[in-house]
């Protein structure tokens, strides 16, 4: 019996602890995306882009703001993937790694959509002559921003 209470008792502290964690890296993403985004226009400036800009950010808002949620997410377990399998433990190198792994996954999308005709298609738009391998820079520094502010979150907390 003692050892059934013992385990149930890490699972919970195992489930807070991923709920934290969750949580932190929401509220770095809503931060992060907040400050970018909506205050600096960070976006509009690196692509010179600012009409499919808006699109995305103000008039799709409700629906990419979740999106770029997911879209970080993934990202960032791809990075944290890359760095674990490096064995990889400064967080300096791990902030490399995320920058890394984020042109380069970019860069990809980039060229994948350039393969093919442009169609109405958002990222189709969004990757063709719109705004092309400019908003890998802009993904870099998303991500990276995204990254220390979810790392001091969890220190800090």
């Amino acid at each position: 019996m003692h050892k059934v209470c013992s385990i149930f008792i890490l699972d919970i502290s195992y489930m807070i602890s991923l709920l934290k964690d969750l949580l932190a890296l929401v509220i770095a993403c809503m931060v992060t995306l907040f400050v970018l985004v909506f205050v600096l226009r960070l976006p509009q400036y690196i692509t010179q882009k600012p009409s499919i800009v808006n699109e995305y950010y103000f008039k799709g808002f409700l629906s990419n703001v979740p999106l770029d949620l997911f879209f970080i997410f993934v990202y960032l377990q791809i990075a944290l993937m890359v760095a674990k399998l490096l064995q990889v433990k400064s967080e300096t190198s791990i902030v490399l790694i995320v920058a890394i792994v984020t042109f380069f996954v970019t860069s990809g999308f980039c060229l994948y959509f350039q393969s093919y005709p442009m169609t109405k298609s958002f990222f189709s738009r969004w990757f063709h002559h719109v705004v092309g391998y400019s908003s890998a820079i802009y993904d870099v520094i998303l991500l990276v921003v995204t990254y220390m502010s979810y790392r001091f979150i969890q220190k800090t907390t």
